[in-house]
């Protein structure tokens, strides 16, 4: 059935320890979905374990990620399964780059090769994830074909792109008037609860990532003297979406037929 209102987002471990800490108030109202690390693990430590004939203690899970605060969520006792973490060893961007370095090994001199079915297809809506806006534009997608039935009249809501620490929307959804928030960045994240908790600012779902810009900009990333290295990498995360066949979570065939599984 539905729950309180608003709804957060949980995919930002970041935002998901502030939320315990500081707004525990809020705690049922965030999404009882996982972030991407914890869902693929486990998915590959159960799902893709049994079509391999395997125990999950006989898999070594490893992510690469952009943040630092899923080091912490991966130790959760939470996240494990009958005692076995679904993510065993979590690496940032920045740690596998060094080590590609220490090892001599460029990336630009490694040929590109397909992932490991199943699980090995990826929508444009999941790339989005690693801008701020994109979790938010991923879930309308898919919420406006599922509620409405009906296509989609547009792919990218622009409204909620953009690198401000706050954007705000309205989305029609047949005669469903949803409001929707998207935030970025501590300062801006707890102005924003701050507003809401104290009935200045309405909305149904909001969009929370702790560092600015979203995944794109976390503790883990390369760092760089670039003042535009966030739009930079915006642009690309972008350009890599429009090119995607597959652009909407709904209509990836292994997300499908995993649920029919």
């Amino acid at each position: 059935g539905p729950g309180p209102m608003p709804m957060f987002t949980s995919c930002c471990s970041a935002w998901v320890n502030m939320a315990e800490k500081v707004y525990p108030e809020l705690l049922p109202h965030l999404s009882t979905a996982r972030s991407p690390q914890q869902m693929l693990g486990s998915m590959v430590k159960n799902y893709f374990a049994r079509k391999l004939g395997r125990r999950p203690d006989e898999i070594c899970f490893v992510s690469c990620v952009p943040c630092t605060a899923k080091k912490q969520e991966c130790k959760r006792p939470q996240l494990k399964t009958d005692g076995i973490p679904d993510v065993d060893i979590c690496l940032t961007v920045r740690e596998v780059g060094d080590w590609l370095k220490e090892k001599g090994i460029s990336p630009d001199a490694v040929s590109e090769s397909e992932y490991d079915n199943p699980l090995g297809t990826h929508s444009g809506a999941g790339q989005l994830f690693g801008v701020s806006g994109g979790v938010m534009e991923a879930a309308l997608r898919t919420a406006y074909e599922t509620y409405t039935k009906k296509k989609l009249p547009k792919l990218t809501f622009h409204e909620i792109r953009g690198l401000e620490g706050l954007r705000t929307s309205t989305v029609m959804m047949g005669s469903l008037e949803l409001h929707v928030a998207v935030v970025a960045g501590g300062a801006a994240v707890r102005r924003l609860v701050d507003d809401i908790l104290s009935n200045r600012a309405h909305y149904h779902f909001i969009e929370v990532m702790f560092c600015p810009g979203g995944c794109l900009g976390g503790g883990g990333m390369p760092r760089s003297e670039n003042p535009h290295v966030l739009e930079d990498r915006a642009a690309q995360i972008y350009g890599l979406e429009e090119r995607n066949t597959i652009r909407k979570s709904h209509e990836n065939p292994q997300i499908r037929a995993l649920y029919e599984d």
